[in-house]
């Protein structure tokens, strides 16, 4: 059905008289039964084969990303950090303005980092809805610059002004990654559409889609989603392959709320450990956050 014809039915007048709603009786007999038994018995053994983990971090919110700290909370963030630092700033905003979303994408990127010691590629919604029909597009969080900042981070030789720049580059790439993915100029529905058109056609897939590079790029170990729009209701989901996580986040004013979930049968992920490292992660990105801010500011 075209565009106009959707539109031309979508402006229709709506009939003045509706049929009375009623309630539908069902018969159910001993053939649906059983089906229902097996069913109800599959969904408890899957929900059963997955760990999920609640958290909330209070330590800051978006507030403290993308509109800055009053200088009171400043100097307590310091303090609760064991962070000492003089500030010389009479200003009453500390300034972090740093993208929230992305933010916590590299967070989750560190914290996989610290706890399997490498990268793995990572998925992340972008919504593509602006288009007719338009729905997602993913995000692949991983790059060189995320790479980069999560290896400078941990070593003890580098400076500090060092990991901060590395976290806004990190930042930075995310951030045009998700504009370029939600304005359509993703690469990942592209593809799909490609390799969908070669299956009707009957023809082979393109050999991009049988290069074990292409196989591995997708292998997302970290399906993430950022669920903040809900302004109160908040949810998860599993992960997508057997070793891997499954994380949704929603960005509060004040406080960031977590879900992560892993796969009961593996035992190298573990969503327990996972929150405890991710609490630890996002307190050494706040604190670097703003000693490097203040750094720079000092340097102005």
């Amino acid at each position: 059905e075209s565009y106009l014809a959707i539109q031309q039915h979508a402006n229709s007048p709506r009939p003045n008289h509706l049929p009375q709603p009623f309630k539908i009786k069902w018969e159910i007999d001993s053939k649906i039964q059983d089906a229902l038994r097996i069913s109800q018995k599959n969904v408890i053994e899957w929900i059963e084969s997955y760990y999920t983990d609640a958290f909330v971090y209070s330590g800051f919110g978006s507030d403290f990303l993308k509109e800055g700290l009053n200088l009171l909370l400043f100097f307590y963030y310091l303090i609760v950090s064991f962070f000492p630092l003089l500030s010389n700033n009479n200003n009453n905003k500390f300034i972090v303005k740093l993208s929230p979303d992305a933010f916590i994408q590299m967070v989750i990127q560190l914290t996989y980092y610290r706890i399997h010691h490498q990268c793995t590629p990572t998925y992340e919604t972008a919504q593509t809805r602006r288009f007719f029909h338009g729905r997602t597009e993913t995000v692949r969080t991983l790059s060189n610059d995320s790479k980069a900042f999560v290896t400078i981070m941990d070593d003890e030789k580098a400076a500090t002004q060092s990991k901060f720049q590395a976290l806004q580059k990190a930042i930075n790439s995310h951030v045009k990654y998700m504009v370029d993915a939600s304005n359509g100029l993703g690469i990942d529905r592209h593809l799909l559409g490609l390799q969908l058109i070669a299956h009707t056609k009957g023809l082979p897939p393109p050999a991009i889609f049988t290069d074990p590079s292409y196989s591995k790029s997708r292998t997302y170990r970290l399906s993430t989603s950022n669920l903040t729009p809900s302004p109160v209701s908040f949810g998860g989901f599993g992960p997508i392959t057997d070793d891997g996580y499954g994380v949704s986040y929603a960005l509060r004013n004040t406080e960031v709320w977590f879900s992560v979930s892993t796969k009961v049968s593996c035992h190298i992920t573990d969503s327990n450990h996972f929150i405890k490292v991710l609490n630890a992660t996002l307190n050494d990105l706040r604190t670097l956050s703003l000693t490097g801010q203040q750094s720079h500011k000092n340097k102005l």
